[in-house]
């Protein structure tokens, strides 16, 4: 008999669980930001 690990579960910027990563997906939320460091008072971007 053989056992194979395929994952380690979840590790993502919405959740490191299930409950927190449907939680998310449900709501719509996203873990994606603009860093501060990146953000300027004046960018003509």
């Amino acid at each position: 008999m053989e056992v194979w690990v395929t994952g380690l579960g979840f590790i993502t910027s919405i959740g490191c669980n299930k409950a927190d990563v449907t939680d998310s997906l449900i709501n719509l939320k996203h873990g994606i930001t603009s860093p501060a460091m990146l953000q300027v008072a004046e960018s003509p971007v």
